[in-house]
């Protein structure tokens, strides 16, 4: 049964995924071609190459680039026959590889903005302490101003369809637009989705939490799908929870709701959505909290 709410272009028609030639960028790579397959998407596959004045973070072991980029024409050219080996096995009418310059948030928001984008997956470095503080996550970034789903996989992430999705819940309208997607994305997968939800203080020991969520998902995706859903109630800080869950090892997927807050909110304390890129392992899609209309 689809969802009661509208949800961004399901299935997508379009996947842009953004490369840097790095382990992480490849995983992404290979989990797009993956999904395209079973979507029947296209590729739109692009290196951006960093202009000359690009930042630099000085960490504990020196300085270290944010990206590794070829140094010189021949490794270059060695780089762009990698990639196009890569996506080789792909349906090449539905395939483009390009190499545009410029800084990676950028680019992607400017590609994004033309409305030439259904989705957009991407490897992430999951950067900590100082290189984060001064490059930040190029996929964070992403995350905090896209307008279309954003998947970030890192280095090693399997190369199959999700069987096993996760969607954090707080029974807020901005939460829902993540729930309606993650219905859609496991219902197209046959997956099994789980529906994780800590209940608010003043009922520390869950005694209402399972009807009052049961009754949430009723009303946002209808009855007869929110019964295959499965539930989980944890105690804590929300934040705490979805991190420790996801940290488990027990889904392939997270599926969270990017909640658009403050610049300043976002820069120093990070969103759930950032903060669980960072500490979790599992392949993490974010979907906006305004999204486009559902694709007819």
């Amino acid at each position: 049964m689809p969802s009661k709410l509208p949800c961004p272009c399901f299935p997508p028609k379009r996947i842009f995924v953004p490369m840097d030639y790095s382990k992480p960028a490849y995983s992404a790579l290979r989990v797009a071609m993956t999904l395209a397959r079973r979507w029947g998407s296209t590729l739109d596959v692009i290196f951006i190459e960093l202009r000359p004045t690009q930042l630099t973070a000085i960490g504990p072991y020196g300085m270290s680039a944010y990206a590794p980029i070829p140094s010189n024409e021949g490794e270059i050219s060695r780089e762009r026959k990698r990639l196009r080996k890569a996506v080789a096995g792909f349906p090449r009418t539905r395939t483009e590889v390009r190499t545009i310059s410029g800084w990676p948030s950028e680019e992607i928001a400017r590609i994004v903005a033309r409305g030439s984008a259904d989705m957009i997956v991407m490897g992430t470095h999951g950067y900590s302490g100082i290189a984060r503080a001064l490059l930040g996550s190029v996929a964070e970034a992403v995350m905090r101003n896209a307008k279309v789903p954003v998947l970030a996989v890192r280095e090693g992430s399997p190369n199959r369809r999700p069987l096993r999705i996760m969607v954090p819940c707080n029974l807020t309208p901005y939460a829902n637009q993540g729930l309606a997607y993650a219905a859609a994305v496991a219902d197209d997968l046959r997956a099994q989705l789980s529906v994780l939800y800590v209940p608010p203080k003043g009922d520390p020991h869950g005694d209402f939490a399972t009807p009052t969520l049961r009754n949430h998902l009723d009303a946002v995706i209808g009855s007869k799908r929110a019964r295959s859903i499965k539930v989980e109630i944890r105690q804590g800080h929300p934040r705490s929870a979805i991190i420790e869950v996801a940290r488990k090892g027990e889904y392939d997927l997270l599926v969270l709701s990017a909640h658009r807050r403050g610049f300043w909110v976002n820069t120093f304390a990070g969103s759930s959505v950032e903060r669980t890129l960072r500490h979790a392992e599992l392949p993490n899609l974010s979907v906006p909290e305004t999204p486009p209309a559902r694709r007819r």
